[in-house]
């Protein structure tokens, strides 16, 4: 796995004339990519966990043919694998990637439940329970992954912080129709359960449906995710700014995931993940403490 930390400062134009720090915005990349081998026993470990929890993947057809594809893959010839296949199997290591760490969570079964409600696939864009869960179990497992205590707990989400906590609530966007709607719902769920909390939005969906992004290399991948990430929170910064500088959120978290085909790799083909963590400094000096924590966790995790 390849990981990559940017920051950068947020600047306005004051009074005077001159630029002044306004905030930050934090970048972190990584992409991923594993043998056929290892992708069909992740696919198999899926498989048993469904069935430990008495749940049929006949449920959701998508991900039982996703799981199918992928245990294909991995036996066939060089001459007899597929692109679909390839795509299917790609799929399935982020989705185990997120789901297998619910084993013996005690919110495994209603997860695991939720992840079969509606199509999973990753090219698609129809909106679905699935992958929202999804989302939520996708930063479960980077924060965790970073060592940041995570459970599952209202809003989404629960962070030990600074010997204190936050909440996250997780919301997948589908259109940019609702963007300031979905803000105003999460800033409720947030106030509704804790005094500190993130809005974490995933705009993987906001990509063409079954978009495969094209590159020369790694930095190119970063360009091109690094636009979509940019590009959404300057669409909508009058909205983000609103809940910030209200201190009604004291971070806001814009990620996108991608297949991306690399050509400057072999292989060639990956799954990665760019996630921009947004801040402004108007907060109380705990709601600051758990922002550096947070970063200071994102940074070490995704040092090079």
């Amino acid at each position: 796995m390849r990981h990559t930390a940017v920051q950068r400062p947020i600047l306005e134009l004051s009074a005077d004339g001159s630029l002044k720090p306004a905030g930050r915005t934090s970048v972190f990349s990584a992409e991923r990519t594993n043998s056929f081998e290892i992708v069909a026993c992740s696919a198999a470990r899926l498989r048993g966990l469904y069935a430990e929890h008495g749940l049929a993947l006949s449920r959701s057809p998508t991900l039982l043919a996703l799981i199918e594809k992928a245990k294909i893959l991995a036996s066939a010839s060089q001459d007899e694998r597929t692109f679909s296949q390839l795509l299917s199997a790609l799929q399935i290591q982020r989705i185990a990637e997120a789901v297998l760490p619910l084993a013996g969570k005690p919110q495994a079964h209603e997860k695991l439940v939720e992840t079969l409600d509606g199509g999973i696939s990753l090219l698609s864009r129809k909106r679905s329970k699935a992958k929202d869960t999804l989302w939520e179990l996708e930063l479960h497992r980077i924060l965790s992954d970073c060592g940041i205590e995570t459970t599952f707990a209202e809003p989404d989400l629960m962070l030990a912080l600074a010997g204190s906590s936050a909440g996250v609530a997780c919301k997948k966007l589908y259109s940019e129709a609702n963007v300031e709607k979905v803000l105003s719902q999460a800033i409720a769920q947030i106030e509704r359960n804790c005094s500190s909390g993130i809005v974490a939005l995933d705009i993987e969906d906001l990509l063409p449906e079954d978009a495969i992004l094209q590159v020369q290399n790694s930095h190119g991948m970063n360009v091109h995710l690094n636009a979509h990430n940019d590009g959404f929170m300057q669409r909508h910064e009058r909205h983000l700014r609103r809940y910030l500088e209200q201190g009604r959120a004291i971070s806001v978290v814009v990620s996108c995931g991608a297949i991306v085909d690399i050509l400057d790799r072999s292989p060639r083909f990956h799954t990665a993940r760019q996630t921009t963590v947004w801040n402004i400094p108007n907060h109380s000096p705990s709601q600051s403490s758990q922002v550096e924590a947070i970063l200071k966790a994102l940074l070490s995790s995704h040092a090079a």
